[in-house]
């Protein structure tokens, strides 16, 4: 795939936020970071025009690229006359605008492509003005495979081509002359009755065109014919009592007359046609089997051939006709001479030496034979393939192929040495073949394929022997975007390359995206085409996943970004697999710890870790039902199925054995459901209780983990299994849970309200009165209604799973306002977990039909939908998948489109930098605000000292000091402590800011130097 960087620019409609300036639009760039590069263009017939500029079949049709470095573009894109032409049934790929055949004569191409029921010849320079549809032929209904186009030159300004209607009625074969007008491209002949001769060989000689052709559809049967660029003037040579005999091989102009091999009445003759007379002379009778001919080549001043299974060498004249003899190999092509070849002036030809013991290579050089093979021994066993197609006059390299335990291998061959065309693939699929071409550098193109791009153009220095990629016209293999999460003030995720799904970081550049450790893969959860995670848990900088090495089974690995540090933790289950990719549930414990769910091969069990194998072992058989959990001190709550009292418990543990048990088990006719959340002391549960056969109710409790101290909150009406009463889509926020949960309308009972509750029965209430239709379950595959936090305020996004109107609200100051609804019921608009804030706006992405979109609010001002451009172009059909944050960066995954180019990059992770936006002095600003993150500052303002303080369990990892111009004044990195003291003492008098990153997350801060 291409590695070149993708522009989108991003506008943001006046959005003005408390002490943020965006009253302007703002425009943003989003680079390309690719990383998956692969799938096929499945590149033909490569041809250059002029100087660099490359025609080539693409996948998507006849593709231009204009130079290297510079990247190819469908003709479609190019010509609005092309354009015209295929787009008429709106299509642009694959047969309907595929080039069946090019050739470049006079710095032109000219190709033909079958479109429908219809032939068409068009001409291109490979530009708009130089694309001109030339014919259109007329046609039966057939498919591309019914045509061959064959034997294309030009003379005279004339065009000469053979179309081969493999499927007609009936089958034939004609030859065509055209002065690239519409009127003046006409039929010549035409051989029916499934006949696959065309005409070829042409040789120009006193100001006409020479060439083979046939009078009937026996192969037998060639003659010469000639032209004068018109039809009436294109014809046999001889009619008649004249023409007896027939052509074998091919014709060369040479020493004033057009020489070959004549067979006539079972016996061969080399002659002569002198065109001024119009008369055949014959200068040999050849001996032997006359089936044993071969073409005619023309090396110096010789006419060299193949006759009775030995080489002959002519002058033109009967006493400078003789055999070419060797006393080194007396008795060469005593069998039969094979696969002659011309290449820069010497002739190589397969032969037996003597009997059918040794079958080798021949070169003649016009003096003497020798033995290929001595001279290059690397190629002693490889065939000859093709010469490349030449750049400008003769080609430059001839191609040898041979197998390696079945492998290809390709070698160039300049004549003087060879190379071999390392580090590609040539695995072609069906009726798929090499083409090589020479480059004006004297190097070549090749159409193969690597690991990393695959089916593509890519270039070989002869040089030096490396391969690289050329052109790469389809990487739309794309990259997965799974658990993005900052790591070492880096983006952590699980994307794609072409060794699969694994670990990936990005620091927001080109060159420092990429896979950490390419042993490490992941296994996604085949079962749910909307996964958005892999299982993990972040602890002390390493992340913790499951993953297999090579291929192995599925076991616990850690990274700290870095390859080396990239590895498995321990092999939990040496005969199988120890962790099930969907469901390990980890659990934080403590400072350094962490839980998780594994089967050692004896069960699923709890297990524990410090990230050492030493470290890790099996705490309880009681294992985790879901992913929520809560971490009060060095405690951790989780949920559990206890077979003994047949339902979902509450279980504690300190990591050991002895202190895991069943912490609350809620009463005989409840069950607990989850872990909503928890603040620094205490946290919510959300139980069902099935009162009686008909009625059920859901209940928030409050734990500050002690049995005295866990109590219910409040328990809201279960109307119907398909209309819960609770939707478990909560938010955390300033140690509060807001929630959606039934509004308690007795008139109907399947309305929802938005509650908050501070962990007090009587601060657990609705915060507002407004009601809504249930959101509880998703609408496959969107989201179900959720909540949101960014800086001081709480969105809700409402999306009712039955008849409503999506909409959005915002509460802040203990005020609910709405600042959007859809106009349309039904309407399923908001994607969860997918909302990032960023210097005090909440960007997330909307659902707009088959569209989705990045939104963006600061809570006052409404909301704007962010128009995406690709190179200048609105981009169309943006299905964006994931957004995430790292600093002022966001990241977002997506199937752009190049407005300029037929190629997309599936989905690719993007950046786009927001530093542009101005922020107010007089605002805490930036702060990634959650109920988990806050430094308390001290004292503020100060003369010299100023102490930073983490809230409980969290740490502070770094501190940058930045004045009001934005320039780094002071960095304190790796501090990994709660608490550190900063000596400010040194600046200047004034307002300066503190970027605070900790393990929670990051906080910008002002301080003041009295």
């Amino acid at each position: 795939m291409k590695i070149l960087k993708m522009v989108c620019s991003v506008i943001l409609f006046g959005i003005l936020g408390n002490h943020v300036l965006l009253a302007q639009n703002l425009t943003l760039n989003a680079n390309l970071l690719e990383t998956n590069f692969k799938d096929d263009s499945n590149p033909t017939h490569l041809n250059f025009i002029t100087g660099n500029r490359l025609i080539f079949n693409s996948k998507y049709g006849v593709a231009i690229k204009d130079s290297e470095g510079v990247k190819s573009k469908l003709l479609i894109k190019i010509s609005s006359a092309y354009k015209n032409y295929v787009n008429e049934d709106n299509v642009y790929t694959y047969d309907a605008a595929k080039a069946l055949y090019i050739s470049v004569i006079d710095n032109n191409a000219y190709f033909f492509i079958k479109k429908n029921s219809k032939l068409s010849l068009w001409k291109t320079n490979g530009t708009n003005a130089g694309t001109i549809l030339i014919k259109e032929f007329p046609n039966p209904n057939f498919m591309t495979s019914d045509f061959v186009i064959t034997s294309f030159t030009k003379f005279n300004s004339k065009l000469f081509f053979n179309i081969y209607h493999m499927f007609g009625n009936p089958s034939r074969s004609e030859f065509w002359i055209s002065d690239e007008t519409t009127a003046g491209t006409e039929i010549v002949n035409t051989l029916n009755n499934n006949s696959t001769l065309s005409a070829g060989n042409y040789t120009q000689a006193a100001n006409s065109l020479y060439f083979t052709n046939y009078s009937s559809n026996a192969y037998w049967e060639k003659k010469i014919w000639k032209s004068d660029g018109t039809t009436v003037g294109t014809l046999p040579v001889f009619t008649g009592i004249q023409d007896d005999f027939s052509i074998v091989g091919n014709i060369v102009n040479f020493n004033g007359h057009i020489y070959f091999i004549k067979r006539k009445n079972n016996n061969s003759y080399l002659s002569y046609f002198e065109y001024n007379t119009n008369t055949i002379t014959d200068v040999m009778n050849l001996p032997g089997n006359p089936g044993t001919n071969s073409n005619l080549f023309l090396q110096n001043s010789s006419l060299v051939f193949a006759n009775n299974n030995v080489l002959w060498k002519s002058d033109g004249t009967a006493a400078g006709t003789h055999t070419i003899t060797s006393s080194s190999f007396p008795n060469y092509g005593n069998i039969g001479i094979n696969d002659m070849i011309v290449f820069k002036n010497k002739i190589y030809f397969d032969c037996y030496l003597g009997s059918s013991s040794e079958y080798t290579k021949l070169v003649y050089d016009g003096n003497s034979l020798a033995k290929f093979s001595n001279l290059f021994p690397e190629l002693a066993t490889a065939s000859m393939e093709k010469k490349s197609t030449a750049y400008n006059g003769e080609s430059n390299y001839l191609i040898f192929l041979k197998y390696n335990n079945s492998n290809k291998e390709y070698f160039a061959f300049d004549g003087q040495s060879s190379k071999k065309i390392q580090n590609l693939e040539f695995d072609y699929n069906s009726g798929f073949e090499i083409n090589i071409v020479d480059t004006p550098d004297n190097n070549l193109l090749i159409n193969a394929k690597n690991k990393k791009y695959g089916q593509e153009i890519f270039k070989f220095n002869f040089g030096n022997g490396t391969s690289g990629i050329y052109e790469n016209a389809n990487s739309s293999g794309g990259s997965y975007f799974y658990s993005p999460q900052e790591l070492n003030n880096k983006l952590f995720y699980f994307g794609s390359d072409e060794y699969g799904v694994g670990p990936m970081l990005s620091d927001g550049s080109v060159a420092g995206t990429k896979k950490i450790n390419e042993n490490i893969t992941v296994q996604i959860n085949s079962g749910s085409s909307y996964v958005k995670n892999i299982p993990n848990i972040k602890v002390n900088d390493k992340i913790y996943f499951p993953c297999t090495i090579n291929g192995s089974d599925l076991e616990l690995c850690v990274s700290d970004g870095t390859t080396a540090g990239t590895h498995q933790v321990k092999d939990i289950n040496p005969n199988g697999s120890g962790l099930t990719y969907d469901t390990p549930y980890f659990f934080k414990l403590g400072l350094n710890k962490f839980l998780f769910k594994a089967n050692d091969g004896t069960g699923e069990k709890l297990w524990v870790s410090d990230g050492t194998d030493a470290g890790t072992s099996v705490v309880s058989s009681y294992v985790s039902s879901n992913e929520k959990y809560a971490k009060l001190n060095n405690t951790t709550f989780f949920t559990s199925y206890d077979n003994t009292l047949n339902k979902v418990v509450l279980m504690s543990t300190d990591g050991t054995q002895a202190n895991t048990s069943v912490f609350h088990d809620f009463g005989a006719k409840r069950n607990i459901v989850s872990v909503l959340g928890s603040t620094d002391n205490k946290f919510f549960c959300l139980v069902y209780n099935q009162i009686d056969y008909w009625t059920s109710n859901y209940e928030v409790w409050i734990s500050d983990g002690t049995m005295n101290g866990t109590v219910m909150l409040k328990a809201f009406s279960n109307p119907h299994y398909s209309n819960p009463g609770f939707n478990t889509n909560v938010a955390m926020h300033n140690n509060k849970l807001y929630f959606y949960a039934c509004a308690e309308n007795q008139s109907n009972l399947t309305l929802h309200a938005p509650y908050v509750s501070d962990g007090t029965v009587i601060g657990t209430h609705k915060i507002s009165n407004v009601e809504f239709p249930n959101g509880s379950y998703p609408v496959y595959p969107y989201s179900s209604s959720f909540i949101a936090s960014c800086s001081d305020k709480v969105y809700f996004m409402q999306v009712p799973s039955n008849y409503g109107y999506s909409s959005m609200w915002v509460y802040n100051n203990n005020q609910f306002n709405n600042i959007y609804t859809h106009p349309v019921p039904n309407v399923f608009l908001f994607m969860q977990d997918s909302s990032q804030c960023i210097n005090d706006n909440l960007f997330f992405l909307n659902k707009q039909y088959t569209e989705n979109k990045i939104w963006i609010t600061n809570g006052v001002s409404g909301i704007k939908e962010v128009d995406i451009q690709a190179n200048g172009t609105i981009a169309n059909n943006v299905i964006i998948n994931g957004l995430a944050k790292l600093n002022d960066k966001l990241f977002l995954n997506a199937p752009f489109m190049d407005s300029d180019n037929f190629n997309f990059y599936g989905n690719e992770l993007y950046v786009m930098d927001v530093s542009q936006i101005t922020l107010g002095i007089n605002e805490v600003i930036g702060s990634n605000k959650n109920s988990e993150l806050s430094i308390l500052i001290f004292p503020n303002p100060t003369v010299s000292e100023v102490n930073l303080v983490a809230a409980k369990n969290d740490y502070i990892k770094s501190v940058e000091l930045y004045n009001m111009s934005g320039n780094l004044i002071l960095n304190k990195t790796q501090i990994n402590n709660s608490k550190i003291t900063l000596d400010i003492n040194p600046q200047m008098t004034g307002v300066y800011l503190l970027k605070i990153q900790t393990e929670k997350g990051t906080i910008i801060k002002k301080v003041i130097k009295k």
